[in-house]
């Protein structure tokens, strides 16, 4: 029963993990709308409109986006490890 529980919190960790890494927020002002991408750290960002008009650019940060990544999979590690250490 214990391993289990270690599976569902590792699936449900992994899940979380997904969708802070895909998280987008939306930053509108008068002449600018962006969205930004990533949680904690913010990785891409993807201008949608711009004081010229309708525009599709995208700004990725490679740096915030590795580190992002080994956040999310350490998380996962550790809470994996944690419960199977716990049996």
């Amino acid at each position: 029963m214990k391993k289990v529980w270690t599976i569902f919190l590792s699936i449900g960790t992994s899940i979380i993990g997904l969708i802070s890494f895909f998280w987008g927020s939306k930053y509108v002002v008068p002449d600018l709308t962006q969205v930004e991408y990533g949680f904690p750290l913010v990785w891409g960002t993807n201008v949608v409109n711009s004081i010229a008009g309708p525009v599709d650019l995208w700004y990725i940060n490679f740096n915030s986006l590795v580190i992002d990544l080994i956040f999310w999979f350490a998380v996962v590690i550790i809470v994996t490890s944690l419960s199977l250490y716990r049996e």
